[in-house]
């Protein structure tokens, strides 16, 4: 989290001393963020960890278990297994993705782009601190991981064409049951093509203002996410295949070798339907 905020520090340096001008502000993926230019929140997605402790009762470890997303998890974990979950502590502790840092890079200046002269009305909150009431008070520019979508999960999965597995590994097509596993992990000596998948959407908030998500499912896809987000020739490739659509979504596959990203294929890209967004939130705030 330190390393986070030194980095987070850099980018609100660079904000403030270059006037931004970009012209990927006006791409399918962004161009609704500067229709109502209200706050703007950088949302990211950050997960729970917790201590291990050992038998003097220091901490040998922290540990992240997608089954215990947060400090009332790990009780009710403990409370179940009164045994071996004694060594379990709350250290009221959240984490970063490693490749976050590298995504905020590439996302950073169009976000800036948006609000031209004006870097006040930007924010950044990571999503263990997002409340519901921003969902509604904020433009928000969502990076991180699929599964660290915190609060933002049951309604942004409520709008998407996909479902997320329990364990956040896989995305699966409501409309054909197809499914999309990430096999990624660590690099170590071993050198494998394994693949991961990276995610793009843009849509209408529920009170008129707007959200994009940069996300994949691993690191690899989510720094991959960031520079199609961010690569001016495939938001244009976007667009050409989705026309003026006002709501979508699209998947690529990313192929990597051992640390690094070979390619990314464009699997999926959809509109979603705008007249069916929020309907079980209308007339009331999220």
């Amino acid at each position: 989290m330190a390393l986070f905020l030194a980095f987070n520090a850099m980018c609100w340096l660079w904000l403030t001393g270059k006037p931004p001008n970009d012209a990927r502000v006006e791409s399918i993926l962004w161009s609704g963020l500067t229709k109502n230019p209200a706050e703007l929140l950088i949302v990211s997605g950050d997960f729970y960890v917790f201590g291990e402790q050992g038998a003097d009762g220091s901490i040998l470890r922290m540990v992240a278990d997608y089954t215990i997303a947060s400090s009332e998890d790990l009780n009710k974990y403990k409370q179940q297994m009164p045994g071996a979950g004694q060594r379990y502590v709350d250290m009221n502790a959240h984490h970063l993705p490693s490749g976050l840092s590298s995504a905020l890079v590439s996302v950073t200046p169009i976000v800036a782009a948006t609000r031209p002269g004006n870097s006040s009305l930007i924010k950044d909150v990571t999503t263990s601190r997002f409340t519901n009431e921003m969902l509604s008070d904020h433009d928000i520019v969502y990076v991180g991981l699929l599964d660290t979508l915190g609060d933002l999960h049951e309604p942004f999965f409520d709008l998407s064409g996909f479902s997320l597995s329990a364990s956040g590994d896989t995305l699966v097509d409501r409309a054909s049951g197809d499914q999309f596993q990430s096999d990624w992990a660590e690099p170590t000596t071993e050198r494998i093509m394994r693949r991961d998948y990276a995610y793009l959407a843009s849509f209408p908030g529920p009170a008129g203002n707007h959200i994009v998500v940069v996300a994949g499912i691993m690191d690899p896809a989510l720094i991959e996410a960031a520079k199609i987000a961010s690569n001016s020739a495939e938001l244009s490739r976007l667009k050409a295949q989705l026309g003026d659509s006002e709501a979508f979504e699209a998947l690529y596959e990313v192929r990597t070798f051992g640390p690094s990203n070979l390619s990314a294929e464009l699997l999926i890209a959809r509109p979603l339907d705008v007249s069916q967004m929020w309907r079980a939130r209308d007339g009331s705030r999220p």
